[in-house]
């Protein structure tokens, strides 16, 4: 039986990201690769998504690039998010409006939505263990919303560098065809930068993040609102935020995952702040 394995090194370059390598085995781009490379699973497609606000040095106004996170289509047809958060997620609460919560202990590695677009959970590394979540919420015209991610700032995100260098080892047997197919898995694929609308910080002095993704079959038409999955009632957010929400500027983003789904993220500025780091919304639960 031959034994023998190659190290490959794979290296991406990040126009944009601060100066430096890199290679922490658990960035996003990392975490989506180690399932077509190290275990030898193909995947249909990879996306890369940033987050880019602006931070004054001096007189002169920078783009601060962050990790949003990684979205990876699989060969089963699931659509999977690593997020891209700068700490280690390692359990969930879990709450109705201000009922009690309900702590889990689990390593987030990433969050899974079933091939039927309708259920989704946490996942932990190596897909040992799942958290069940919640269903979508049907928006009509084939779309829905999978979930809302609010989180507390930029600073919770993981910074890009310019470098991001992914080490592994693979069969040399299998090697050639685990690197050609995850090189296809990212070819046509349009790399983003999410960021919120330029008034939107103008509104209020505190405020947190707020993420809406709707996902659809390829060329849905935008969905506008109003269901983003906005924490209203929840536990972890400490003011109360008024409901309807009025006059918040908002940003549409189109991901596309090849010929199967888009993904549309809608990035908000919201009043208020958290109580945890990052929170999910889940408008219908399971």
């Amino acid at each position: 039986m031959d034994n023998k394995s190659y190290e490959i090194e794979l290296s991406w370059h990040i126009e944009g990201g601060l100066p430096g390598i890199d290679s922490d085995t658990d960035n996003p781009l990392s975490r989506a690769t180690r399932s077509p490379l190290i275990d030898g699973r193909p995947q249909q497609n990879l996306s890369l998504c940033f987050y880019s606000d602006s931070i004054v040095d001096g007189t002169e106004e920078k783009q601060n690039l962050k990790w949003f996170g990684a979205f990876v289509l699989s060969s089963a047809g699931r659509l999977i998010f690593f997020p891209g958060f700068d700490f280690s997620a390692t359990w969930v609460k879990v709450a109705e409006k201000r009922s009690h919560e309900k702590r889990h202990d689990i390593h987030i590695d990433h969050i899974t939505l079933e091939k039927d677009l309708r259920r989704w959970h946490y996942t932990s590394p190596d897909s040992k263990h799942h958290l069940g979540s919640g269903l979508t919420t049907d928006l009509g015209d084939n779309r829905f919303l999978w979930f809302g991610m609010s989180v507390a700032g930029s600073n919770i995100l993981k910074p890009v560098k310019q470098e991001t260098v992914f080490h592994t080892i693979v069969p040399a047997s299998d090697t050639t065809r685990r690197v050609d197919a995850f090189m296809a898995s990212r070819e046509g694929v349009v790399f983003n930068t999410l960021s919120v609308h330029p008034d939107a910080k103008q509104r209020f002095n505190t405020g947190f993040l707020h993420f809406g993704l709707i996902v659809g079959p390829p060329g849905f038409v935008d969905y506008a609102g109003p269901n983003f999955g906005i924490p209203f009632g929840s536990p972890f957010v400490i003011e109360t935020l008024p409901n309807p929400l009025t006059n918040i500027p908002l940003r549409l983003h189109r991901v596309s995952m090849g010929s199967r789904v888009d993904i549309e993220i809608v990035a908000l500025w919201l009043p208020g702040s958290l109580s945890e780091l990052v929170t999910f919304t889940s408008p219908t639960s399971m």
